[in-house]
């Protein structure tokens, strides 16, 4: 627990504490081609966000996709929460959204998942 939400704990003693983000486990079936780096998840907008850093270190068709499309799918316990798409076209620092608050709140780990956007 935070100092913050220690003070806050005292300060406010009915406030309910924030619990720690999830750890995120990264599954990059693009790795030949493009490295990825995630930050602390965050909460912001009634849902968990990560940023992450995507380095192309080659050409995604290197690694069997069609195009320049990438697909990020979170997922817990099973059940996948939020499956995106988006082009990648070069280096790129992205904001992504793993699910809503309701999903993750009692999250300790989630599962970030890339591969090639099969369209």
């Amino acid at each position: 627990m935070s100092i913050k939400a220690a003070l806050l704990g005292l300060l406010l003693p009915g406030a309910v504490l924030a619990a720690e983000p999830p750890r995120i486990t990264v599954h990059n079936a693009l790795a030949d081609c493009v490295s990825i780096e995630t930050a602390t998840p965050l909460a912001a907008r009634q849902a968990l966000q990560v940023d992450v850093d995507l380095r192309m270190l080659q050409s995604t068709a290197a690694c069997g996709c069609t195009s320049m499309r990438v697909a990020y799918r979170s997922e817990a316990d099973g059940k996948t929460l939020r499956h995106q798409r988006f082009t990648l076209r070069g280096d790129l620092h992205k904001r992504l959204t793993l699910g809503t608050r309701a999903q993750t709140r009692t999250l300790t780990e989630l599962n970030l998942h890339f591969s090639c956007a099969a369209e």
